[in-house]
């Protein structure tokens, strides 16, 4: 069990199915594609604006990749992750740092100096998107930074 307490409530759309069934079926070669690619390029301005330490939540962490590297550079870095194959993937590479949760409905009584959402929210129904983000605003520190990678089209 690891420090995050939450509340998991499973969606039940037809982009949170295709999505769970994608990484259900695609969790092992999604991690060996994904787990040692290096995203210093993007952590660097993230790790300037939090400060030398500080708790950071990777929303959608996947192969656990994120919370590996900042917790190698002395963060206390935690992970969510709906996909129960990829946190486990993830847990056994990295550590108890995972929580299996979609972000959607994600509650945690914690509070972090930064959130993390590479390539994660794009999977929310333009609909949840808003009230995700709002959310997820809500569990940052004062003066915490929230970031996040889009793509453009459909």
């Amino acid at each position: 069990m690891n420090i995050l307490q939450q509340s998991i409530e499973r969606l039940s759309t037809p982009v949170a199915e295709g999505t769970d069934a994608f990484y259900r079926a695609n969790a092992q070669s999604y991690f060996d594609r994904t787990f040692s690619l290096s995203m210093d390029h993007l952590y660097r301005p993230l790790l300037e604006a939090v400060g030398a330490r500080g708790r950071i939540l990777d929303v959608g962490s996947g192969s656990g990749r994120d919370v590996k590297a900042f917790r190698a550079l002395g963060y206390e870095a935690f992970g969510i992750e709906a996909s129960p194959e990829l946190a486990q993937l993830a847990s056994s590479h990295v550590g108890p740092y995972f929580t299996v949760a979609r972000v959607e409905s994600f509650v945690t009584n914690e509070r972090f100096d930064a959130i993390w959402a590479c390539a994660s929210l794009l999977h929310l129904p333009r609909a949840e998107l808003y009230g995700t983000i709002r959310r997820l605003r809500g569990l940052l520190r004062p003066g915490g930074v929230f970031f996040a990678t889009v793509q453009t089209g459909t």
